[in-house]
């Protein structure tokens, strides 16, 4: 596929105006305001079960290259102060039982995946989020990453990676976590500027970032991703695109610039911004479609959605060769066969199964001391669903869908399968941001790449279902 090019005429930007809506990002189908709690801990581990014997069905872990290495994912809860902007499970303390209790608890509940799946997991790639999981000292996270190894075979392991926060991760941290194999790490920057971070209640100077990024790459981390948000409080254009520029001079490998949403019905610290104070339609597209010229002019090309990287950059190799994927993580160059989650509200997928477990502290870990597990809500997907995810990844990773591999996949006549669907692309194939062919096959235009959910949308059986109060960003 040709370099991207950030939309520039009236025109294009006339698209973005037209098409810019709440919507899922699809991390994963159906989204998650629309699990149940009619899965639990009995149905993840039965599915564990499966996992464990190798028999779990699902579209994109049906083809046999695809390895049997689950991702393993720990949400480490802890803050030790609000940030006001935040949309995340988060545990606020200062204090130190709730680390010890959260520490125990996570030895028991992967000794409870164990169990279900009837042997010890092998585990290609593990991933800490959170909340911030450098709260936890050095001695906690050898400690962490101690009882880990001792459950789940890494032999295998390709890749360790965790979120930062730049004002409270040490270089004595980064230190251990480099020797203990980590080499990618995310940086939450959010915005550089001072009265903006105010506003979200988060600190942390340009100097800070930029000796951090340093000193991950002096120690061995292969690859640096920084978190934006556009959309945030007292934000301008001029400030943004320093922070952008600053972020870019650091070198990093990867940026996501994220659209901020705003639901102070479902995250009450939300609340505390005037609304006359967050940037309207106009001026919120103008901050992104600034951030993406400055990203492209610098070297960087769009993944898709929200995702930027060098062309050295895995991401952007995976999604050429047609290998990239997409999970509740985000982007991730591989197809396994499951994502376990441990902590509290962290989320598994396995096969055609979503599980989320308890958020609450003491409830996940009062789940775990009674059943071994703590999921507590989740879906489970029809073989529909799981050919409509296969359908809405394709559209968000590859950027395009090739109808008669799919349909030979599931078995369906893609085209008369998806005949209202298609229906629906075809004013978009006017507005130039696909190009629809034979059998139903499709690709996403240059500028219809920066619209990707909205073309993924077209096939989401579930979106009437959704809560009347928006729960997604807006696409744009």
């Amino acid at each position: 596929m040709n370099r991207a090019s950030a939309p520039s005429t009236a025109a294009a930007q006339s698209l973005l105006d037209k098409y810019g809506r709440n919507g899922p990002r699809y991390t994963s189908y159906p989204p998650a305001p629309l699990w149940h709690e009619r899965v639990g801990a009995a149905e993840l581990a039965a599915q564990l079960g499966r996992l464990g014997a190798g028999t779990v069905a699902g579209g994109e872990t049906r083809a046999a290259d695809f390895d049997s290495d689950a991702e393993l994912y720990v949400h480490i809860p802890f803050c030790a102060r609000l940030c006001t902007f935040c949309g995340c499970h988060t545990f606020i303390t200062t204090k130190q039982s709730p680390v010890d209790l959260f520490l125990a608890t996570i030895e028991k509940e992967a000794d409870g995946i164990a169990r279900a799946a009837g042997r010890r997991l092998s585990i290609g790639g593990l991933h800490l989020g959170g909340g911030t999981p450098t709260h936890l000292t050095v001695e906690e996270l050898a400690r962490l990453l101690d009882s880990l190894e001792a459950r789940f075979d890494f032999a295998r392991c390709r890749e360790k990676s965790l979120e930062v926060h730049p004002h409270v991760t040490s270089h004595a941290q980064i230190d251990l976590l480099a020797a203990r194999g980590f080499d990618r790490v995310s940086l939450g920057v959010q915005d550089l500027t001072p009265e903006v971070q105010k506003a979200i209640h988060r600190f942390q100077t340009h100097e800070e970032t930029a000796a951090l990024v340093d000193h991950a790459r002096s120690r061995g981390f292969r690859s640096i991703n920084v978190d934006l948000i556009y959309g945030l409080p007292l934000q301008t254009l001029e400030g943004f695109a320093r922070t952008v520029a600053q972020v870019v001079a650091m070198g990093v490998d990867r940026l996501a610039v994220y659209g901020y949403a705003h639901v102070p019905w479902l995250k009450r610290q939300q609340g505390s911004f005037r609304e006359d104070t967050l940037p309207g339609p106009e001026l919120r597209r103008e901050l992104y479609l600034q951030a993406v010229a400055g990203l492209e002019s610098a070297g960087y090309r769009s993944i898709g959605l929200d995702h930027f990287a060098r062309p050295s950059d895995e991401l952007f190799t995976a999604q050429h060769d047609g290998t990239l994927t997409r999970t509740f993580m985000g982007y991730t160059v591989r197809h396994a066969p499951a994502l376990l989650g441990l902590g509290p509200s962290a989320i598994g997928e396995i096969g055609r199964l979503y599980a989320q477990n308890e958020t609450g502290l003491e409830k996940w870990s009062a789940a775990v001391d009674q059943v071994g597990l703590a999921a507590q809500r989740g879906f489970e997907l029809s073989e529909e669903d799981d050919l409509r995810r296969t359908v809405i990844r394709a559209v968000l990773c590859h950027l395009k869908v090739d109808a008669p591999l799919l349909g030979a996949r599931f078995g369906v006549d893609f085209a008369a399968h998806f005949a209202p669907e298609l229906e629906r692309l075809r004013e978009m194939a006017a507005d130039g941001l696909l190009e629809l062919s034979g059998g139903g096959s499709f690709a996403l235009t240059e500028c219809g790449r920066y619209l990707s959910r909205n073309v993924a949308m077209a096939f989401d059986a579930h979106l009437d279902d959704a809560p009347t109060r928006p729960q997604y960003s807006r696409t744009v």
